[in-house]
């Protein structure tokens, strides 16, 4: 089974849509303050950025995105965040989630920057294995929670 990873550009309000309903839900915050900080997608190389991965019926089976996180979690600002990684469970352990997480570490790369962050209150063993170390941990306000935050380098294009 094909699993295609499509960029989501301005415009394509079901996609958008879906990731908003998870952010809106997950990380409790207003579906204002989701589009406005995290889904207003770029279509060139600023962030914020997005992807869905499409079932070959086109169905919309993950997703995740890459921000300039405006929470400042540890203090890093300005540093791209992989965010918002999502795949509905009757498609997980078809590596997905790791796919997503690829395609954002690609994009990275090639637009230069040297690390990608991300925070979890839960998955931490899922990123480790995928090459993520763990750097600090932070308080997440909204979901009176733990944050652990991690870092991944990246190298230079091969």
């Amino acid at each position: 089974m094909t699993i295609r990873i499509e960029r989501v550009l301005p415009g394509q309000t079901e996609r958008i849509a879906c990731i908003q309903d998870y952010i809106v839900d997950y990380w409790r915050i207003s579906p204002e303050r989701a589009e406005q900080e995290y889904l207003n997608v770029s279509p060139g190389e600023d962030l914020p950025k997005a992807w869905v991965a499409l079932a070959p019926d086109g169905t919309i089976v993950g997703h995740v995105i890459l921000v300039v996180d405006p929470a400042g979690f540890s203090n890093v600002l300005d540093e791209p965040w992989l965010q918002a990684l999502f795949v509905n469970e009757e498609w997980r352990k078809l590596k997905i989630g790791r796919d997503l997480v690829a395609t954002v570490e690609d994009d990275c790369r090639r637009c230069g920057y040297e690390y990608v962050y991300l925070d979890t209150i839960d998955a931490e063993k899922y990123y480790v294995p995928l090459g993520w170390e763990t750097i600090d941990t932070d308080f997440w306000k909204e979901r009176n929670a733990t944050v652990t935050i991690m870092r991944k380098e990246l190298s230079a294009p091969e």
